[in-house]
């Protein structure tokens, strides 16, 4: 079997990938490995809207 050192998990904070994560997390540590968690946020305003309301993507990607 290779050996691991890194092992990265990506999820979008659903019930099904928070259960990944554990399994991520579960072998991790049965390998020694050190475990990344990956969460993208997707730009889906235009920036029009964010322009108009008054409110930068810094302050809204900072509250979520």
């Amino acid at each position: 079997m290779p050996e691991y050192r890194k092992i990265l998990a990506a999820t979008d904070l659903s019930e099904t990938s928070i259960g990944a994560v554990d399994r991520a997390a579960d072998l991790a540590k049965k390998l020694g490995a050190s475990l990344t968690l990956l969460y993208v946020v997707t730009d889906r305003i235009p920036p029009m809207v964010l322009a108009v309301a008054g409110v930068s993507m810094d302050v809204l990607l900072e509250q979520h």
